[in-house]
């Protein structure tokens, strides 16, 4: 858990705009023995400069994100009925 939290952290200092980070994680299924999944929210209103700092270090030591690669789309929750073609 303590993982997801740094990752969480590290995350909130990348995206100055975001105040908020949820962070999910689990572990692979195994059969018969099952999984666990963790859950955390972060909230910091003001990053500070010792929190980048801070995160910087953290990131640094531990690789979280260092090479991030975003990709964005849209997926629609109710998607348009398909039309007969004849």
């Amino acid at each position: 858990m303590a993982d997801l939290g740094n990752r969480c952290f590290v995350a909130r200092g990348l995206h100055a705009e975001s105040k908020t980070v949820i962070g999910l994680g689990t572990e692979q299924y195994v059969r018969g023995k099952g999984f666990s999944l963790d859950l955390s929210y972060l909230y910091i209103e003001d990053w500070t400069a010792d929190k980048q700092e801070a995160m910087e270090g953290m990131q640094r030591e531990l690789g979280y994100f260092v090479s991030p690669e975003r990709t964005e789309g849209v997926e629609d929750e109710y998607p348009a009925p398909r039309r007969q073609t004849q």
